[in-house]
């Protein structure tokens, strides 16, 4: 360790990122206040859950789904407003943004590509780490939760997310810095 605390991880991880957040919550929302808001929940979120985060890493992907989803929750809790309000309108921007970001999906914009390389990545995992990661990830049970199911310490099932992580990211490496790249070009918005 490079003697650098979670405090100040969490600030790097805040001023490279914030922007590029804010930018694409906005490119949803449409609404600067809205996604000034949404950007400062999303680092409240990041924070509450950075024992499970290594900061060390690029999280920009990780703080974009975080954004999808409350983008996702804005624009519906919006449209249930709207409905009461306007009843004959069919087809209001925000009606088209949430049918949007619901249909942005990883297989939908890398289509069955990269759907392959990440089953190839899931079959290149040990068993044990393979099913540990879809406990956590796709299951989305809790770190105690799958290892007391496994009978194996937290730190067990840290490692073995860990292991996960990196075989994803040396298959998928090439779509990750697609995505990042995508991604910057956001903060040129």
């Amino acid at each position: 360790m490079n003697g650098t605390t979670i405090q100040e991880k969490f600030n790097r991880v805040y001023c490279e990122n914030m922007h590029k957040v804010r930018h694409f919550c906005f490119s949803y929302i449409q609404d600067m206040e809205i996604c000034e808001d949404l950007t400062q929940d999303i680092f409240e979120t990041l924070w509450k859950r950075k024992e499970y985060v290594n900061l060390d890493e690029n999280i920009l992907p990780y703080l974009l789904i975080i954004a999808k989803n409350k983008c996702l929750n804005t624009i519906a809790k919006s449209n249930v407003k709207l409905k009461y309000r306007q009843r004959k309108e069919s087809s209001s921007k925000d009606d088209i943004n949430s049918f949007a970001l619901n249909e942005l999906t990883v297989s939908k914009l890398y289509s069955k590509e990269i759907d392959r390389i990440y089953a190839k990545a899931l079959d290149a995992m040990p068993a044990m780490v393979r099913e540990t990661y879809l406990k956590i990830r796709v299951e989305q049970l809790k770190y105690k939760k799958v290892a007391e199911m496994e009978n194996v310490s937290i730190k067990t099932i840290e490692r073995r997310i860990t292991i996960a992580t990196s075989i994803l990211r040396k298959y998928l490496r090439d779509y990750i810095k697609m995505i990042v790249l995508i991604i910057s070009g956001l903060s040129n918005l």
